[in-house]
Protein backbone atom coordinates (compact mmCIF):
# COMPACT_ATOMS: atom_id res chain seq x y z
CA UNK A 1 0.00 0.00 0.00
CA UNK A 2 1.41 3.40 -0.94
CA UNK A 3 1.83 6.32 1.46
CA UNK A 4 -0.90 8.16 -0.46
CA UNK A 5 -3.30 5.23 0.01
CA UNK A 6 -2.59 5.19 3.74
CA UNK A 7 -3.14 8.95 4.01
CA UNK A 8 -6.44 8.56 2.16
CA UNK A 9 -7.38 5.82 4.64
CA UNK A 10 -6.62 8.21 7.53
CA UNK A 11 -8.74 10.96 5.97
CA UNK A 12 -11.58 8.50 5.45
CA UNK A 13 -11.44 7.37 9.07
CA UNK A 14 -11.31 10.96 10.30
CA UNK A 15 -14.44 11.73 8.29
CA UNK A 16 -16.16 8.71 9.81
CA UNK A 17 -15.02 9.76 13.30
CA UNK A 18 -16.76 13.11 12.82
CA UNK A 19 -20.06 11.23 12.96
CA UNK A 20 -19.09 8.26 15.14
CA UNK A 21 -16.59 8.78 17.96
CA UNK A 22 -16.22 5.00 18.16
CA UNK A 23 -14.09 5.21 15.00
CA UNK A 24 -11.62 7.60 16.65
CA UNK A 25 -9.43 4.83 18.12
CA UNK A 26 -8.95 3.22 14.69
CA UNK A 27 -8.15 6.60 13.13
CA UNK A 28 -5.73 7.39 15.94
CA UNK A 29 -3.95 4.04 15.64
CA UNK A 30 -3.53 4.47 11.88
CA UNK A 31 -2.17 8.01 12.32
CA UNK A 32 0.39 6.70 14.83
CA UNK A 33 1.37 3.81 12.54
CA UNK A 34 1.75 5.92 9.39
CA UNK A 35 3.59 8.75 11.14
CA UNK A 36 5.71 6.57 13.42
CA UNK A 37 4.20 8.08 16.58
CA UNK A 38 3.62 6.71 20.07
CA UNK A 39 0.34 8.57 20.39
CA UNK A 40 -1.71 11.62 19.58
CA UNK A 41 -4.34 13.72 21.19
CA UNK A 42 -7.08 16.13 20.37
CA UNK A 43 -7.76 18.90 22.86
CA UNK A 44 -10.54 21.48 22.97
CA UNK A 45 -9.98 24.26 25.45
CA UNK A 46 -9.45 27.91 26.18
CA UNK A 47 -6.46 29.87 27.37
CA UNK A 48 -6.67 30.89 31.01
CA UNK A 49 -5.42 34.30 32.21
CA UNK A 50 -2.26 32.69 33.63
CA UNK A 51 -1.33 31.41 30.17
CA UNK A 52 -2.26 27.77 30.68
CA UNK A 53 -5.16 25.81 29.24
CA UNK A 54 -8.64 25.15 30.58
CA UNK A 55 -9.44 21.74 29.10
CA UNK A 56 -13.01 21.24 27.90
CA UNK A 57 -12.44 17.96 26.02
CA UNK A 58 -9.40 15.76 25.46
CA UNK A 59 -9.05 12.55 23.49
CA UNK A 60 -5.61 11.10 24.22
CA UNK A 61 -4.70 7.86 22.50
CA UNK A 62 -1.50 5.79 22.60
CA UNK A 63 -1.38 3.48 19.58
CA UNK A 64 -5.13 3.97 19.28
CA UNK A 65 -5.94 3.02 22.87
CA UNK A 66 -7.39 5.54 25.35
CA UNK A 67 -4.99 6.69 28.07
CA UNK A 68 -7.38 8.11 30.68
CA UNK A 69 -4.89 8.18 33.58
CA UNK A 70 -2.38 10.14 31.54
CA UNK A 71 -5.08 12.52 30.30
CA UNK A 72 -6.40 13.03 33.85
CA UNK A 73 -2.88 13.70 35.19
CA UNK A 74 -2.41 16.45 32.59
CA UNK A 75 -5.82 18.01 33.20
CA UNK A 76 -5.51 17.91 36.99
CA UNK A 77 -1.87 18.93 37.38
CA UNK A 78 -0.39 20.56 34.28
CA UNK A 79 -2.95 22.06 31.86
CA UNK A 80 -3.45 25.23 33.92
CA UNK A 81 0.29 25.97 33.77
CA UNK A 82 1.14 24.54 30.33
CA UNK A 83 3.21 27.16 28.52
CA UNK A 84 2.48 25.62 25.12
CA UNK A 85 -1.00 27.18 25.05
CA UNK A 86 0.23 30.76 25.19
CA UNK A 87 3.23 30.01 22.95
CA UNK A 88 1.17 28.11 20.37
CA UNK A 89 -1.44 30.81 19.92
CA UNK A 90 1.24 32.99 18.31
CA UNK A 91 1.74 30.39 15.60
CA UNK A 92 -0.29 30.58 12.41
CA UNK A 93 -3.42 28.39 12.81
CA UNK A 94 -2.70 24.95 11.38
CA UNK A 95 1.08 25.45 11.39
CA UNK A 96 3.07 22.61 12.93
CA UNK A 97 5.58 23.46 15.64
CA UNK A 98 7.86 21.07 17.48
CA UNK A 99 7.66 21.42 21.26
CA UNK A 100 11.25 22.73 21.33
CA UNK A 101 10.26 25.48 18.88
CA UNK A 102 7.34 26.52 21.09
CA UNK A 103 9.26 26.45 24.35
CA UNK A 104 12.72 28.00 24.42
CA UNK A 105 15.42 26.10 26.31
CA UNK A 106 15.13 28.33 29.40
CA UNK A 107 11.40 27.62 29.65
CA UNK A 108 11.91 23.90 29.08
CA UNK A 109 14.54 23.80 31.82
CA UNK A 110 12.16 25.23 34.47
CA UNK A 111 8.73 24.06 33.24
CA UNK A 112 6.95 21.51 35.46
CA UNK A 113 4.72 20.58 32.50
CA UNK A 114 7.72 19.86 30.30
CA UNK A 115 9.91 18.14 32.90
CA UNK A 116 7.33 16.27 34.98
CA UNK A 117 4.71 15.41 32.36
CA UNK A 118 6.02 15.65 28.79
CA UNK A 119 9.52 14.17 29.18
CA UNK A 120 8.51 11.09 31.24
CA UNK A 121 5.67 10.36 28.79
CA UNK A 122 7.64 10.86 25.55
CA UNK A 123 5.78 14.11 24.87
CA UNK A 124 8.80 16.36 24.52
CA UNK A 125 9.32 15.23 20.94
CA UNK A 126 5.95 16.09 19.47
CA UNK A 127 4.38 18.36 16.93
CA UNK A 128 1.81 20.88 18.09
CA UNK A 129 -0.79 22.81 16.15
CA UNK A 130 -3.91 24.76 16.94
CA UNK A 131 -7.06 25.82 15.13
CA UNK A 132 -9.54 28.48 16.18
CA UNK A 133 -12.84 27.22 17.45
CA UNK A 134 -16.04 28.98 18.41
CA UNK A 135 -15.70 32.02 20.68
CA UNK A 136 -12.71 31.63 22.93
CA UNK A 137 -12.39 27.87 22.40
CA UNK A 138 -9.45 26.49 20.42
CA UNK A 139 -8.49 23.02 19.21
CA UNK A 140 -4.99 21.66 19.56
Amino acid sequence: MSDQDRIEDIIGLLREAELDEGVWSAASALIDEVCGLRGNDLLLGRLNPQGGIEVVLRWLRLHGEPAPELARDYTDNYAAIDERGRAGIWQRPGALAHTAALLPEGVRRTSPTYNEYLVPNDGENCLNTWLPGVGDLHMA
